[in-house]
């Protein structure tokens, strides 16, 4: 809970405290709060690291990767749905362009309009790196990484665990078929792959076009495998539990804040939340956007590793993520 909000950046604006005289004035700036979070959430965590930067990965592995090449099978099963998935937000939950579209519709449920969503995913593409999100980095980056500062962090904990049964599955695939570093690096289909996500598919992540041994390989690879799995999950399967309650997280709010503060009433509060025809939408969408699919991290929709040791290898990971 934050001890404090201030919903303007000028000097001497009001601040908004749990301690207001007035308790609508603390849940007015808390509804602001929820509602600029959901959209940073939405279209930063969600959209934009789980499906827009993987769309080059998902494409450039196909492009330049062979079927019959390891990393092609270890990231295929992962991307399953992908392409299709995100043609279909383009038009409706984002816009390149400003224009009229009944598909736009589910993007305009949130404050900035379907266009307005394309640009903000834009803006943080611009300020982060592809490795911001990796799973160790980002809870370093939140101060969140140590025991001694939260205890108790399930997505932490449980994450660690995830995150080494899929680390030990890919270095053990890596590793049965590359057996140095000057293997990864005379590898020309790598080479081509990792060249043309940094240049044409603007994956924003240092040394990728660089890559040439064993563990800078393992580690990006380990990591597309959680985003695309374990993050996706985490950021997206519970979003109807939490945003389909509008009031608790509104996609849009309908007036500016109070000029004074002590004014609200509750029939005030209720005039910030989406009219009913949008909230509906709003809960239609988290719903859709909560459907689990039929994919399971560890199970594969078809058998593309072929060598008996590959396959003790997958066997082995399934056992690992049984014990998870």
């Amino acid at each position: 809970v934050p001890v404090a909000i201030q919903l303007d950046r000028e000097r001497g604006s009001a601040v908004y405290t749990p301690d207001e005289p007035n308790p609508n004035d603390w849940m007015m700036a808390r509804l602001f709060v929820s509602n600029c979070h959901f959209i940073v959430h939405q279209f930063r965590s969600h959209a934009l690291v789980c499906h827009f930067m993987q769309e080059p990965l998902s494409v450039g592995t196909r492009k330049c990767l062979p079927a019959s090449h390891p990393v092609y099978k270890l990231l295929r099963p992962h991307f399953h749905g992908l392409i299709s998935i995100n043609n279909s937000a383009r038009g409706s939950l984002v816009m390149a362009e400003d224009y009229g579209s009944f598909a736009r519709l589910a993007g305009d449920l949130f404050a900035m309009g379907a266009h307005g969503n394309a640009a903000s995913a834009i803006r943080f593409y611009e300020t982060m790196e592809f490795q911001d999100f990796f799973f160790e980095n980002r809870l370093r980056h939140n101060g969140v990484w140590g025991e001694d500062v939260i205890a108790d962090y399930p997505y932490r904990d449980d994450g660690r665990l995830v995150m080494a049964a899929i680390t030990n599955y890919v270095s053990s695939i890596i590793r049965f078929y590359y057996h140095n570093d000057a293997a990864v690096k005379q590898d020309p289909h790598l080479r081509t792959w990792a060249l043309d996500l940094y240049t044409k598919g603007k994956v924003r992540h240092p040394g990728l076009e660089t890559m040439h041994d064993i563990a800078s390989l393992v580690d990006f690879l380990s990591n597309v495998i959680f985003i695309a799995s374990a993050f996706h999950a985490a950021v997206n399967f519970n979003q109807v539990a939490i945003a389909g309650n509008t009031a608790n997280i509104p996609g849009s709010l309908y007036r500016s804040p109070p000029v004074e503060k002590g004014t609200l009433g509750e029939e005030d509060l209720v005039r910030y939340l989406q009219p009913n025809g949008i909230a509906q939408r709003q809960i239609g969408l988290m719903g859709i956007l909560s459907t689990q699919s039929g994919d399971r991290l560890g199970f594969f929709r078809e058998r593309l590793f072929v060598e008996v040791g590959a396959l003790e290898i997958q066997h082995a990971f399934q056992e690992e993520l049984a014990e998870v």
